[in-house]
């Protein structure tokens, strides 16, 4: 069984053969001192880059031509001697070393331009095809790898279900009769080209060393695909922030994982702006709460780094690494083997929905409605999940479906049992919305179509929290129902069209044309067990930040809910999870800010930790409580204990909190 590393560093070295001096400066002793002062606990070491170079002498490929001895072997040895596990990182999709010679293995779009660099005058990587003879060499370096040295896993880079047309999948196509210009017929061969990749590199490790960790990177953990997920020992959540991933991807991801019972890393970097940002640098405050919020989420914690092409680990970076994972050891026996307390399940539409997302840079548009249903949820401080279609629902008091989701007959016949079964659900958009439908009449409407004023307005038959109108603009439109015959739902809101959409020869003012403030139908309505709207709020809040969507949304899950876990004063900024060590019998409250600003070009920064004041907290718990501390240090606090409740005073904190609250004779305080 993995043992999750909680102080791990991601350690790159994609080095030009172009450089001279290789490891020139690289020392043992200096090594073992930067590790040994950064409280590393587990580390990725480069046996072979994207360029690539091995960095051990191979006797069946290259080695870096400017290193003169074994500096894979040399930094494995001086972590095992720390008493640190290691992963041999190797690349799977580059190798420059080859790209030119046999580019007949390399992938190729459609248009035959190649994949990732599209041809060779432009600087970057080129991604090599699994479904050609180049995956024999792979294979054939996991296992000289691993015949030379005893490691605890393997992280195989740059892998996953690729679109590709090279001569290979373009003669395969041919051999099974598939027509290469349906995309859904070629999706066949990419699935199996992958699944096989899979295989192999499972037989080659078993034969060489049986037992050790594999994880198969592709950016993203696709919410779609449960089947790709397992085939991994564990998850590495690669989710740089200012890298392209944005602070939403890692709360996403690991909010989806987190039931699965599969051990995790978050995984960020040092680097200002994204992977081999040679002199760029986070702020240590910024590190700090993106591992923070880790712990928070169940996640051991990874910081990844590049090592200098001398070959000398930075001996300021890894002091400051050293006072974060200080923290981080401190309060690690209150994150092991921890379990999310949570009280709604959010179909994601990655899962359900009717597109795939490729990669990290499609998941804010594409994935507009999973990161506004995230950022609702954590800003109004509700404990929740993120679900794929085949999850159990039964855990949960509320399923939302979020804008988009697609029903299939299996599906909708699940989400019906669920409301038999004294479930509830929020839908919106098109979400469980189809003609004759068994959701739709459990909304108590009937669909007909999109209705064609856009953006139009929605008219709240109750006032909105913090805002003072008597309607609120939708941006991107609405749905357009009826109330079924015979049905008496509470109506929670009216559409409002504009006076006409915007175009050459209609518009009016900036932007858009105002209401007309005429009533055009039902657009949010209750049920006993459901609440739908016609409007795509979660995408509203993630695309235009709007706050009427955020507000509607939170005023409805207070209906469904009743009494939801955790009622607090904190503001919207401050992000609550709670854990549950039933080992120990207890749970632990995690409390953050991270005070984020936008520097550059779109790019979310952590500079700052600005003091969060005390406040207020009331827990809802299913055992008595008889003790109440501060993570780590273990100051007692007061507290009360009444009817399943649990109330105290958090005091004031930078960056992360954490609370135990202990219950039941096998406690362990400490």
């Amino acid at each position: 069984m993995y043992s999750i590393p909680f102080r791990h560093i991601h350690l790159d070295f994609h080095t030009s053969g172009l450089i001279e001096g290789i490891g020139k400066d690289f020392s043992k002793d200096q090594f073992k001192q930067a590790l040994k002062a950064a409280h590393v606990d587990s580390i990725t070491l480069c046996a072979k880059c994207h360029h690539g170079w091995m960095y051990y002498p191979s006797e069946k490929f290259p080695m870096h031509p400017h290193l003169s001895f074994d500096l894979f072997g040399e930094m494995l040895s001086a972590a095992k001697e720390l008493g640190i596990s290691v992963e041999a990182y190797l690349s799977v999709g580059y190798d420059e070393v080859i790209a030119l010679a046999q580019n007949q293995y390399l992938m190729r779009k459609q248009d035959q331009k190649l994949d990732s660099t599209t041809d060779f005058f432009t600087p970057g990587y080129h991604q090599f095809c699994m479904n050609t003879p180049y995956l024999g060499r792979i294979c054939d370096q996991i296992e000289e790898v691993l015949s030379i040295y005893q490691v605890d896993g393997i992280f195989l880079d740059i892998v996953g279900v690729r679109t590709c047309y090279c001569a290979s999948c373009m003669q395969t196509a041919q051999d099974q009769g598939i027509d290469p210009s349906d995309a859904s017929q070629m999706q066949s061969i990419w699935e199996h080209t992958y699944i096989h990749y899979i295989e192999q590199v499972k037989k080659t490790v078993e034969r060489v060393q049986p037992g050790i960790e594999i994880f198969h990177n592709s950016g993203h953990i696709n919410r779609g695909r449960l089947d790709l997920m397992h085939v991994n020992s564990h998850l590495e959540l690669e989710s740089l922030p200012s890298g392209g991933w944005g602070y939403d991807h890692f709360l996403l991801s690991s909010r989806f994982v987190q039931h699965f019972g599969k051990p995790y890393l978050g995984m960020t970097g040092r680097f200002q702006f994204g992977w081999g940002d040679f002199g760029g640098y986070k702020h240590p405050n910024g590190m700090r709460y993106e591992v923070s919020r880790f712990l928070a989420n169940g996640a051991g914690c990874s910081i990844g780094d590049q090592m200098h092409p001398f070959g000398k680990l930075e001996d300021g970076l890894y002091s400051i690494i050293g006072t974060i994972y200080q923290e981080v050891e401190a309060k690690q026996p209150w994150c092991t083997d921890v379990t999310a307390v949570t009280e709604i399940g959010v179909l994601s539409t990655e899962s359900a929905g009717n597109y795939h997302i490729d990669g990290v840079n499609a998941s804010l548009l594409q994935g507009s409605s999973d990161i506004g249903a995230v950022r609702i949820l954590q800003e109004g401080h509700l404990l929740f999940d993120i679900l794929s279609a085949s999850d159990s629902f039964t855990p949960y008091k509320v399923i939302i479906l979020p804008d988009r989701i697609a029903l299939s007959e299996e599906l909708e016949n699940r989400l019906d049992t669920y409301l038999q079964n004294g479930g509830k659900i929020l839908a919106t958009g098109i979400s469980g919305i189809k003609e004759n439908g068994k959701l739709s009449k459990r909304f108590g409407v009937y669909w007909k179509g999109q209705n064609q004023s856009i953006p139009n307005y929605i008219e709240p038959c109750s006032p909105v929290i913090s805002l003072s109108s008597d309607s609120f603009v939708m941006y991107q439109g609405s749905q357009e129902i009826e109330i079924l015959e015979g049905d008496s739902p509470t109506i929670l809101g009216f559409i409002q069209e504009s006076f006409f959409n915007r175009s050459v020869e209609h518009f009016s003012s900036h932007y858009h044309t105002a209401s007309s403030l005429d009533r055009k139908g039902p657009g949010m309505v209750q049920n006993e067990q459901t609440i739908y709207a016609v409007w795509n709020f979660f995408s509203e809040y993630a695309l235009k930040g709007n706050l009427a969507a955020k507000y509607l949304v939170l005023e409805s899950l207070k209906k469904l809910l009743e009494r939801p876990i955790i009622s607090t004063s904190y503001p919207s900024q401050v992000e609550l999870s709670i854990m549950e060590q039933k080992g120990l019998s207890r749970y632990v409250v995690h409390i953050l800010h991270g005070s984020k600003v936008v520097r550059g070009k779109n790019m979310e920064v952590v500079e700052d930790h600005l003091p969060v004041p005390a406040s207020d907290i009331e827990i809802q718990v299913k055992q008595p409580i008889h003790s109440v501390y501060l993570v780590p240090t273990g100051e007692k606090i007061s507290f009360t204990f009444v009817n399943g409740s649990v109330r105290f005073t958090v005091p004031s904190f930078t960056c992360h909190q954490m609370i135990c609250l202990c219950y039941g004779e096998n406690n362990n305080e400490d």
